[in-house]
C-alpha cells in the first residue's frame, strides 16, 4: 500500500512534508489506512452506502478489507456487482476529494461525495448491466432487480 503517494508514503520516501495531518478530517495521519478506513468524512460515506444498499454497518481495518467487502455482504448476482462497483467509485471519489483539499485547499464534504457516488454509480452501472432500463429513482432506492 506504500504505492499510493500519501504523507506517510512520502515520508518513507525521505520527502519532508509539513502538514502530516489528514486533509479530509484534519485528524489522524495522512496514510491510506487512515483516509479510507479511519477519517470521519470516509466513515460518513460507508455509513451512507450500507443504509442504502441495505447491509450491515461497513467496517474497514485496512484497505485489503475494503477491496474484498462485496464478499461478506450478503448479496448476490447483480446487486453484489453493484455494491462491489460502488465502493470502488467510493474509494476513487474519496482520493479526488482528499486531493483537492491537500492540494487546492478545497472544502470536503462527504454529502458531495455521496452525490457524485450515487450518479456515478448510476451511470457505470447503467451502461454495463444488462439493466438499461433502470430508473434514477429505483437506483437511489437500490431496487436493481
Amino acid at each position: 500500500m506504500n504505492k499510493i503517494a500519501t504523507v506517510e508514503a512520502l515520508k518513507h520516501r525521505n520527502f519532508n512534508v509539513q502538514d502530516e495531518s489528514c486533509a479530509l478530517c484534519g485528524d489522524g495521519e495522512d496514510s491510506v489506512s487512515h483516509i479510507f478506513s479511519a477519517c470521519y468524512t470516509a466513515s460518513v460515506v460507508w455509513n451512507h452506502i450500507s443504509r442504502w444498499a441495505k447491509v450491515q454497518n461497513l467496517f474497514f481495518f485496512g484497505f485489503k478489507d475494503i477491496v474484498e467487502i462485496h464478499e461478506h455482504v450478503g448479496l448476490s448476482g447483480e446487486k453484489k456487482e453493484a455494491f462491489k462497483g460502488i465502493v470502488r467509485i467510493a474509494v476513487w471519489l474519496i482520493w479526488k476529494a482528499r486531493n483537492k483539499a491537500r492540494f487546492e485547499n478545497k472544502e470536503v464534504r462527504a454529502d458531495v461525495i455521496i452525490s457524485e457516488l450515487k450518479a456515478s454509480g448510476f451511470l457505470w452501472f447503467k451502461s454495463r448491466s444488462r439493466f438499461k432500463n433502470l430508473s434514477w429513482q429505483n437506483w437511489c432506492k437500490f431496487v436493481i432487480m
